[in-house]
């Protein structure tokens, strides 16, 4: 793909018809087009991207990871965003009894003070696919706050694999 700008105007163009050629060039003018309207219309984001492609925090529950944050301060709204998931691909066709993994999410103020936004209870016995998660940070704007997230299990730990699935902290545009 060949992506010229002049006069203000970014154009794509592709060496030829061919299909490939084709989805490459939508696909490359989709994602140019997504970049210049995040950036007209304020979208920001803040993320924990580790150094590969599948964005997942994953690990047996019970566990515990604090990441240390700056919320903007912003009119905008802004949000805390993920899916929680229990991996079942290594279950036995004869397994023991399982019964779920429940996922907490906190923040600790600069003051110390702990508070529970969110909390679900993921029962893979019932739940086939990843539940999402959207929690409110609007009350942390302009400050510095260590967002926890917590994985707990029931009576047992029978196949709690548990993953946080693509965890965001964004910055809506106005009207989202």
């Amino acid at each position: 793909m060949k992506v010229a700008q002049e006069d203000g105007t970014l154009t794509v163009e592709r060496p030829t018809d061919r299909g490939e050629h084709r989805a490459l060039h939508g696909l490359t003018r989709s994602l140019i087009a997504n970049m210049v309207e995040g950036v007209t219309a304020g979208y920001q984001f803040f993320e924990y991207r580790p150094d590969y492609e599948t964005i997942t925090f994953a690990a047996h529950a019970p566990t515990r990871a604090e990441f240390t944050l700056t919320i903007p301060s912003t009119p905008n709204r802004v949000d805390f965003i993920s899916a929680a998931f229990v991996d079942q691909t290594n279950v036995p066709a004869e397994p023991e009894p399982q019964d779920g993994v429940r996922f907490l999410i906190g923040a600790r103020d600069a003051a110390g003070e702990v508070a529970l936004l969110h909390e679900l209870v993921y029962d893979p016995t019932v739940d086939e696919r990843p539940k999402p998660i959207t929690v409110s940070l609007d009350a942390y704007r302009g400050q510095t706050i260590q967002l926890i997230l917590l994985t707990n299990t029931g009576d047992n730990t029978n196949y709690d694999w548990s993953l946080w699935v693509d965890p965001l902290v964004i910055v809506r545009p106005q009207g989202f």
